[in-house]
């Protein structure tokens, strides 16, 4: 089931941004250990059913990979997950999922050619909690700062922004923009100047990851 993000803009930011994307490719992760079981972030289906990313701190802890990893996903459906890969210098991770749900992925875009409409950023937000389980929220963007870390292997594109929503659950989920691409994934909220702001890297250094078998 497919469901309508809207979001107005000030006249900043004239058009609106409207897209749709399948419910269940977002989730929140769930630490299953018997003595922190808590959610810990966001997530988003990506490119395949059985791959899931979110930021790599998010699922490693001291280095290691949080070994009792769970998914929520907004239907109510879950399942076990394990890290099947971790970024050795961006902070992204790929999830594999023992159960995924039945979904329409989401695909990556960049912020120099998504952004003419405004952004989009879905992420768990732990006050909206409900008795039915947790909440994925999804705020605008009105605006952002691009930044770029110079990486041996490729640049990392990122994008700052005002986060006032934010409570840390964000951490992982998904930055839209036009038509529902991904132009990014939360890694870091902080304050500044009395403001809490937030970074979202491309998913680019993620991508040239992703190996294809040999021409036949």
């Amino acid at each position: 089931m497919a469901e309508t993000i809207t979001s107005g803009y000030p006249s900043l930011m004239p058009k609106r941004l409207t897209f749709s994307i399948d419910r269940d490719s977002l989730a929140v992760i769930i630490d299953l250990e018997k003595k922190t079981k808590r959610q810990i972030g966001t997530a988003f289906v990506f490119i395949q059913s059985h791959w899931v990313v979110t930021a790599k701190h998010v699922v490693i802890r001291d280095g290691i990979a949080r070994p009792n990893l769970a998914l929520m996903f907004p239907s109510g459906a879950k399942s076990e997950a394990i890290v099947l890969y971790k970024h050795p210098l961006i902070d992204l991770a790929v999830l594999l999922v023992r159960q995924p749900p039945r979904t329409v992925p989401l695909f990556p875009g960049h912020h120099t050619f998504a952004s003419s409409d405004g952004l989009i950023v879905a992420g768990y937000t732990p006050s909206k909690n409900t008795e039915t389980g947790p909440t994925i929220e999804f705020n605008r963007i009105d605006s952002f700062l691009p930044l770029t870390r110079e990486r041996t292997e490729g640049n990392e594109d990122i994008i700052e922004y005002d986060a006032p929503f934010g409570e840390g659950g964000n951490s992982g989920g998904p930055v839209f923009g036009t038509n529902g691409v991904v132009v990014g994934a939360v890694i870091d909220e902080f304050p500044e100047n009395g403001v809490r702001r937030a970074r979202a890297t491309s998913l680019d250094g993620l991508v040239r990851q992703l190996h294809f078998p040999p021409d036949a």
